[in-house]
């Protein structure tokens, strides 16, 4: 058995504030039976590989933290801390599961979004994908961790009197003419 996996394992325990009932393996994995303040039991693990896996680590570490919070000891004030965690939690995590999250964005990904009309059209999709409801907030969240933007055709078009004299001044200075005055106080009046 690794010690330091086993030290890990324990300060993890110990931290959350549960007591230590029993230690050792279960699985190839270093195992302790830890007691919440309410008196219920759970099994946490750690691997034992040599291999570094702080993603298991920190997964397990925050099973560790949930249990302790769901089972205080009778009496015992809620904790604070976990409704600033509730209140700082993002639209995605509030809503989907960390795999269903990896999901929507490799699915994003892969998507040519000109073909939606718009970032509800792509929700309603996104929402079957997943195989429940979806917001905009989770898949805008989505589409900002992949580095997905908007397409052209989302972003609104300008009034078609700005476009057109935006494109007339181009063909001016295209031709090497200024325009008139008239024309320049024109578009300074469209803003274009």
């Amino acid at each position: 058995m690794s010690f330091d996996r086993k030290r890990l394992l324990l300060d993890m325990v110990k931290d959350a504030g549960l007591e230590v009932v029993t230690v050792g393996m279960k699985n190839n994995r270093v195992a302790v039976d830890a007691r919440a303040g309410n008196g219920l039991t759970a099994t946490f693990q750690l691997s034992t590989s040599s291999k570094s896996d702080p993603r298991g680590d920190m997964n397990e570490n925050g099973r560790i933290k949930r249990f302790a919070r769901q089972n205080p000891a009778p009496g015992a004030a809620p904790q604070i801390e976990e409704e600033e965690a509730m209140s700082n939690t993002t639209p995605a995590a509030k809503e989907l599961t960390q795999i269903e999250f990896y999901r929507l964005c490799e699915w994003l990904k892969i998507q040519d979004l000109a073909t939606y009309a718009s970032l509800e059209v792509l929700t309603a999709a996104a929402a079957r994908i997943c195989s429940h409801n979806v917001s905009e907030a989770t898949v805008r969240e989505a589409m900002t961790a992949t580095g997905v933007t908007d397409p052209e055709v989302w972003t609104a078009i300008p009034d078609p009197q700005i476009v057109l004299a935006r494109e007339l001044a181009a063909i001016q200075y295209a031709l090497g003419h200024e325009p008139s005055s008239l024309f320049r106080r024109y578009l300074e009046t469209l803003g274009a």
